[in-house]
């Protein structure tokens, strides 16, 4: 099978086996450079691609001999490995169907799959032909007004906030390749529920047209510019979907899956989600906070994430109210 990984998953593994030595080239990787030596240090420090990428090969396979070759220890290696897997650091895929199906049976794959309410999505490539990405700091913030008659109506901002200098890094590094040096040229797309439409999209303020297209049956709107050096770029998408929300006059449930894409920088990401007219939260995902009819998440976004939060009418004289209306 095949086992993709970037060097988050080196990271995890450091944690466990403290710092590793090569000796050609002499070089000691911890789980505090590992990150930023693959990602953006070696490009200076080896300018020459066959010897950056194999250094790259090198250091992996001398972590990984370290990590397996340890005695013992066994619940902290398995702690590393889950965490690298939950975080989407580390895939799984075999070719063998029943072990396949045993990966994706037990969330090991971290492939798209149906989720069973609303989603949220927001995956950023790079396009400006250099790294970077690595200066980038990016946020993602979520507002989900919820409808009568199960609709919902969602506010997606994307900030990008280009660090990247425009000297002083090799140029394969900062370019320019399209643009000028230090550009960060991101192809933004937003995924959303199977059933969301895009009512209108605006980037830094102006309204734009958006690339439309899907995903295993997931639509997503994109857009693609440019964002100079130490300037942001901001990209706010407006969508609609019907029946995102399960429930009726009374009170109903929503939930909200939020695939993460691993960043350098931690992307931060905020969720608001505003309970129906006339309605409050009775019940909602441990660590979300709840402010008269808004609940609200914050934190880091990567790996998968579910929000779910119930709600209901405030007393039986008004649901009773709403029930007679809706006979009438």
């Amino acid at each position: 099978g095949v086992l993709p990984s970037d060097p988050f998953t080196l990271k995890h593994l450091l944690e466990v086996t403290g710092r590793v030595h090569l000796s050609r080239p002499p070089l000691v990787v911890t789980d505090e450079n590992i990150v930023p030596l693959l990602s953006n240090r070696a490009f200076a420090l080896f300018p020459v691609p066959r010897i950056r990428k194999a250094l790259s090969g090198d250091v992996a396979l001398a972590v990984f001999d370290r990590f397996l070759s340890l005695d013992g220890r066994a619940v902290p290696r398995l702690r590393a490995l889950g965490r690298a897997i939950a975080e989407g650091h580390l895939k799984i895929y075999s070719v063998d169907p029943s072990m396949q199906e045993a990966l994706v049976r037990a969330g090991l794959d971290n492939g798209l799959r149906p989720p069973g309410g609303d989603l949220l999505g927001v995956v950023v490539n790079a396009g400006a032909g250099g790294k970077v990405d690595f200066f980038a700091r990016r946020s993602v913030r979520h507002e989900v007004t919820l409808l009568p008659d199960s609709h919902s109506a969602a506010l997606t901002l994307t900030t990008i906030e280009n660090g990247a200098p425009t000297s002083g890094q090799p140029r394969y590094v900062i370019g320019p390749h399209l643009g000028r040096a230090g550009d960060n040229i991101p192809l933004i797309s937003v995924f959303c529920g199977r059933r969301c439409r895009l009512v209108r999209a605006e980037r830094d303020g102006d309204r734009v047209s958006l690339f439309t297209g899907s995903e295993l049956g997931h639509p997503y709107y994109q857009d693609y510019f440019t964002i100079p050096s130490k300037e942001i770029g901001v990209l706010a998408v407006r969508t609609e979907t019907p029946g995102s929300w399960e429930g009726d006059a009374f009170g109903g449930s929503y939930r909200l899956t939020i695939l993460g894409q691993t960043t350098i920088r931690p992307t931060h990401g905020t969720v608001r989600i505003l309970a129906p007219p006339g309605m409050h939260f009775t019940t909602w995902t441990e660590g979300m906070r709840i402010r008269d009819n808004t609940a609200t998440w914050e934190g880091v976004l990567q790996g998968g994430l579910d929000l779910e939060v119930s709600f209901e009418a405030p007393s039986l004289p008004v649901r009773l109210w709403r029930a007679v209306s809706d006979l009438f």
